[in-house]
């Protein structure tokens, strides 16, 4: 009887087999796996309440264009992440047992397994997580061509955080790596383990903050999130980002076909410029320099130019840079501001600019090939480095100030202030 129910299941699954009992399950089940690896599953009762939100107020789209993708590809990676067990799904099937045990076992242990091996490429050099947090560092480490979550593959650093969701297990896993590094090298310096835990809390919540939101389908979120933490730091910015999106992000990146040079789009006008193509109002947008006045450009993107989402940075063979970084001299860029006047961006530009005409650059490269500075101990070479820099940068103050009548101007008229 038992075959018979068997031919009798097969046949029927042959004669018309999506409406046969094994037809509809197979089926089923092939659509919600589809779902799955698409992202594209329907979502809880949160998820359907953010989106239902959203639907009727349509503004909010600039913030969330998007909600059920982004929730998916998170959950995708986190039931890769050894915090994949704490989730309600991956509880019920390990009751269940059987095949959806192994499943979901399976995920959990391979997604694992590959943040153990992305862990030990990091520890290695071979791949990049967020990097220094503070600001001047990551800047000086940048200038050596060094890039935040990428694959170092020979000389070059290609960017891996735009693909989701294998993006945010290498992010986490190198992060963690990153911060492992830093306990160990802390506990070592202090063998009291008197770790700095403020610095070891900002490392972790910028993991978690670059691994989730920093991401382009979750942009709007967390620029809306540095305004309201700090209004007066990122709110112009957030304004100037929002007008900027009425140009398509399309036409954006045409415009870096043209220009590959990074402009210094300080106002919302600029900003909206700045994302216009092959018009030429972009190229009267001053460009951003570096602190010796030579012009920013964008990492080249692999393949299809600035439309591929990976981007390549080739490493800098710059003896400065590499001097700099390896000293411990993280230089900030200069004020915008001369006497207390503030500075326009073409005159902030102009102020860079002047270093690349007093060849500070190729002064301070004179230095450190010198016999002198090469037996000299660490500190010192720091010294002499960051004396020689902040002397070359009051030189191209007051060479822009005594060329510049608007900045006297104004210096004049905030001096006659003080006396009034």
């Amino acid at each position: 009887q038992a075959w018979q129910r068997v031919s009798q299941l097969v046949k029927e699954h042959s004669d018309n087999p999506l409406q046969s009992p094994i037809g509809k399950d197979v089926n089923l089940k092939a659509m919600d796996v589809g779902r799955y690896q698409t992202f594209t599953r329907e979502l809880g009762e949160t998820g359907k309440n953010v989106q239902s939100f959203i639907n009727r107020n349509p503004y909010w789209r600039f913030l969330l264009p998007f909600v059920r993708t982004p929730v998916n590809i998170v959950k995708y990676a986190g039931e890769r992440t050894p915090l994949g067990f704490m989730s309600k799904e991956f509880k019920e099937k390990l009751a269940k047992g059987g095949a959806e045990r192994d499943e979901v076992l399976g995920r959990l242990l391979f997604g694992s397994s590959v943040m153990t091996t992305v862990g030990i490429l990091a520890g290695g050099g071979q791949i990049t997580g967020a990097g220094p947090t503070d600001a001047n560092e990551r800047r000086a480490l940048m200038a050596t061509g060094w890039r935040p979550y990428s694959l170092k593959i020979g000389n070059a650093y290609y960017s891996y955080n735009r693909f989701e969701p294998v993006g945010i297990l290498f992010g986490i896993a190198a992060d963690m790596q990153e911060i492992g590094d830093y306990v160990f090298n802390e506990s070592e310096k202090n063998k009291e383990n008197e770790l700095e835990l403020d610095k070891l809390a900002s490392m972790l919540m910028g993991s978690v903050t670059n691994n989730l939101t920093n991401k382009t389908f979750l942009s709007g979120i967390s620029s809306a999130i540095q305004v309201i933490t700090d209004p007066s730091r990122y709110g112009e910015r957030f304004v100037q980002r929002f007008t900027g999106s009425f140009v398509p992000t399309i036409f954006a990146h045409a415009s870096q076909l043209d220009d590959p040079v990074l402009r210094d789009a300080r106002s919302i006008t600029d900003n909206f410029i700045n994302r216009l193509p092959f018009l030429g109002y972009r190229k009267e947008l001053p460009a951003r320099r570096d602190i010796f006045g030579d012009v920013r450009t964008r990492d080249q993107g692999l393949g299809i130019s600035t439309f591929s989402p990976i981007r390549l940075s080739k490493m800098k063979e710059d003896p400065v840079y590499n001097e700099f970084y390896k000293v411990g001299l993280y230089p900030s860029m200069p004020t915008r501001k001369i006497r207390n006047v503030e500075l326009e961006p073409k005159e902030y530009e102009q102020l860079l600019a002047i270093q690349k005409k007093l060849k500070t650059k190729e002064r301070i490269n004179r230095i450190i090939k010198s016999s002198g500075y090469k037996n000299l101990p660490e500190y010192r070479k720091k010294e002499i480095l960051d004396k020689t820099l902040k002397k070359q940068q009051k030189r191209a103050r007051d060479i822009l100030f005594r060329s510049n009548k608007r900045i006297q101007k104004e210096y004049i008229q905030l001096e006659k202030d003080k006396f009034q």
